[in-house]
């Protein structure tokens, strides 16, 4: 599952980045997304959202557009989940899940930590707000953007030792 996100310069320049070594091996990702879809997942008209799927009963925010977050994390990052553990506030009305927070283990030690909120205020023309950081041995990776505006994501390069990179507008 992807956001528009995973399609734009920006997550393709990430890849690079992580690939190529820039930040040293991934330590530590942080991410968060924030939209206001809240309404839908209270909703009783809404069951293709709220209703429970498969044994697990899953439906809500974190199943449907916090794992697209997830999605860009391993775009980018190519680190593989070993366990997950995650918190959710119910809707009363439905029981989908509208707010989250959890944490995954990857295979090579690193920690995830994802949180979002499906009930944010809706500002006109702005769609989910994503904020990842992606911290390595030799530096970090910053992306922010709005995933309702295709020019929006902003990447951002901080190396520990310094350095400020040259190639990185690469993004629009």
């Amino acid at each position: 599952m992807q956001n528009t996100a995973n399609f734009r310069p920006q997550a393709q320049r990430a890849v690079e980045l992580v690939s190529s070594g820039a930040i040293g091996e991934v330590e530590h990702v942080q991410c968060h997304m924030g939209c206001a879809m809240g309404g839908m997942f209270s909703s009783t008209e809404r069951g293709t959202w709220t209703a429970p799927v498969g044994v697990a009963g899953i439906n809500g925010f974190g199943w449907g557009p916090l794992s697209h977050i997830m999605s860009w994390v391993f775009q980018v990052t190519k680190l593989k989940p070993a366990s997950a553990f995650a918190f959710m506030r119910r809707s009363s009305v439905t029981g989908a899940d509208v707010s989250d927070a959890g944490a995954v283990q990857c295979s090579n030690g690193a920690p995830i930590s994802i949180s979002g909120h499906s009930t944010a205020t809706r500002a006109e023309g702005r769609g989910k707000q994503i904020d990842v950081r992606i911290f390595g041995s030799k530096g970090m990776l910053l992306y922010c953007g709005d995933d309702a505006d295709p020019a929006s994501g902003e990447l951002d390069l901080v190396l520990a030792d310094g350095e400020a990179p040259t190639d990185l507008c690469a993004c629009p």
